[in-house]
């Protein structure tokens, strides 16, 4: 009975520690479980969606509201005060320069120049009866002074002091005669008045085209504000002459915008009105220094006009950028990650992930401008990017699907 009894114990103590041994293996295998598990995970590659980064269009050109004038604009003022007998010209109609669009009334002026003519041919007739009598009288002093001379050698021959001296005297005295005839100081004065006639002739001619307006350069009339009959006062702005055959487009420029046109020699621009007809305008100036009230850079085009479809005062738009201008770096919006200030995306560089700061610029549709830190063909992450970190391993959906 009692070694029944220790045999018991001992099958008991023998199955205690059998169970406990059970129970250590049990504990171990499940401690080891996590470890095998967390090797998985590390070495397990995040698979993602890319797409390249290439150029997109974000939008219509850009462009600025610009207003058109003529190249050359004129005000026609009249140099001369009174009353409007012809109208030889109206609104609209083609000049040239230099010819008449008003006549007034011209009487007086027409009389003040025949009264100065008048002056200016008396004092050239009387120069020409002066010369004449001086052609005779000097024909006449060299008889006398021939005879004087003669005269005058007779008496040297003889002892008469008296005679040869007053014949000496004669024939110096007529010698002088001459001398003063030929310096001409005796037509100076007729000369005199000839110049002074002479000059208001010119004075009254001035006087005379001043009661005829005309166009000042070539070109079209426009403003035209009298009529006959009407008496104007001088100074007073009858009309306006405009070139309108070449046309200048002026516009002002932000600082942004003043870049965009910077360093080109031509624009387009087009009629709101009309936006299928596009045609290039020549920069004829763009400010390098804004205006100093402003703040806005001065833009000047010039474009031929010849059919007509530009009018004076009105608007078109000008394109400071083109089409292909447009076209730039882009990336879908969504697969920008901000964190802060910072700003970037996750490119895909031979299965690893590269994070890559961007500027960024505008916006259109899904994709947004890239200004800098993207080169068109980069692999760009556009989804799980936000899962990633800078190095690591992932693996591109469609190659995942293959393998």
């Amino acid at each position: 009975m009692f070694f029944r009894l220790i045999k018991q114990e001992r099958r008991s103590k023998a199955a205690l520690a059998t169970v406990f041994a059970v129970a250590l293996m049990a504990a171990g295998c499940s401690s080891a479980a996590p470890a095998a598990e967390e090797t998985v995970v590390e070495q397990q590659v995040t698979v993602i969606k890319t797409e390249a980064a290439a150029k997109h269009s974000m939008g219509n050109p850009r462009e600025q509201v610009a207003e058109v004038s003529a190249s050359v604009r004129l005000d026609i003022p009249t140099m001369a005060s009174g009353k409007i007998a012809r109208v030889l010209k109206n609104n609209g109609d083609t000049v040239k320069k230099g010819e008449a669009i008003i006549q007034l009334e011209s009487n007086l002026a027409e009389l003040d120049r025949k009264r100065a003519e008048t002056s200016l041919t008396a004092a050239e007739q009387s120069l020409v009866k002066a010369k004449q009598d001086i052609a005779s009288s000097r024909s006449t002093l060299l008889n006398n002074i021939a005879s004087l001379e003669t005269q005058y050698i007779q008496a040297s021959a003889g002892d008469d002091q008296n005679l040869i001296d007053a014949a000496r005297r004669n024939l110096e005295s007529a010698k002088q005669q001459l001398s003063d005839l030929d310096n001409g100081s005796s037509l100076s004065g007729l000369q005199s008045q000839i110049d002074a006639a002479r000059l208001a002739v010119e004075q009254a001619d001035i006087q005379l085209d001043s009661y005829q307006i005309t166009a000042p350069a070539d070109g079209t009339i426009t403003d035209f504000s009298v009529s006959e009959g009407m008496t104007i006062n001088a100074g007073t702005v009858v009309a306006v002459v405009q070139n309108v055959k070449q046309i200048s487009i002026k516009t002002e420029l932000s600082e942004p915008a003043a870049e965009l046109a910077r360093g080109k020699k031509e624009l387009v621009y087009y009629n709101a009105d009309n936006p299928s007809v596009k045609k290039k305008a020549k920069v004829v100036y763009l400010a390098s220094v804004p205006n100093a009230k402003t703040r806005m850079y001065a833009l000047e085009l010039t474009t031929e006009n010849t059919d007509g479809s530009l009018k004076p005062g009105g608007r078109v738009q000008v394109e400071l950028t083109t089409v292909a201008e447009e076209e730039v770096i882009a990336v879908p919006s969504l697969s920008i990650v901000r964190e802060g200030s910072e700003t970037f995306v996750m490119l895909s560089n031979a299965g690893t992930a590269e994070k890559r700061a961007v500027k960024l610029g505008r916006v259109n549709g899904v994709y947004q401008e890239v200004l800098e830190g993207l080169k068109a063909g980069e692999t760009v992450v556009v989804s799980g990017q936000h899962t990633l970190s800078d190095g690591q391993k992932i693996e591109n959906e469609e190659a995942a699907k293959q393998s």
